[in-house]
């Protein structure tokens, strides 16, 4: 009998200590789910550059700095966005729109960690992913050349945000705003 309450203790134990494990994994995954959520749950609104007929979503801690026929800029946190036009007919991709875009970037120790083809709505386009410094500061980049199917008015936009803790949030923020152009009549 007493082998068998010993064996029925360890076995209690085995099962509590299994259980509290199973908890521990639960909550870390709670957790995580819940920062994901926070990084790309955020509320957006509509903005329009109505000067060329575009309207995109931005979060609502975002706000708008600059309207001109020339740019249009908005930001929040620790993140910027510039959008301008690019009005050149003989443009033939949005690669070449973002590579001038990125010979001209105001960041020291320029590096592309990642580029590639990128739709912006109905826009068709090229965007870097990339890291410098400006102003001794390390900054995160992303720059996109998009054409425009119905004018030759193309697009470039700017991004930056700094290195810190908030960069993947950001990062993500720049696809979710991308993914948002769509033209308005």
């Amino acid at each position: 009998m007493l082998i068998a309450k010993r064996i029925e203790n360890n076995i209690l134990l085995i099962l509590n200590y299994n259980i509290m494990k199973i908890k521990s994994l639960l909550f870390a995954f709670s957790m995580l789910f819940v920062f994901v959520m926070s990084a790309n749950g955020q509320t957006l609104k509509k903005m329009n550059y109505t000067q060329y007929g575009l309207q995109f979503s931005v979060p609502t801690t975002m706000n708008n700095t600059a309207n001109t026929a020339t740019q249009f800029v908005v930001s929040g946190n620790s993140l910027t966005m510039t959008l301008q036009p690019y009005k050149d007919a003989s443009v033939e991709t949005g690669l070449e729109i973002a590579q001038g875009m990125y010979k001209t970037m105001n960041i020291q120790d320029k590096e592309v960690l990642t580029e590639g083809e990128e739709d912006a709505g109905p826009f068709k386009g090229y965007r870097f992913f990339g890291s410098g410094t400006q102003g001794g500061k390390d900054i995160y980049f992303y720059c996109g050349g998009f054409l425009n199917p119905n004018t030759d008015t193309n697009f470039k936009v700017y991004f930056y945000f700094w290195a810190d803790d908030k960069w993947e949030t950001n990062l993500a923020l720049c696809d979710k705003i991308i993914a948002s152009f769509t033209t308005i009549k």
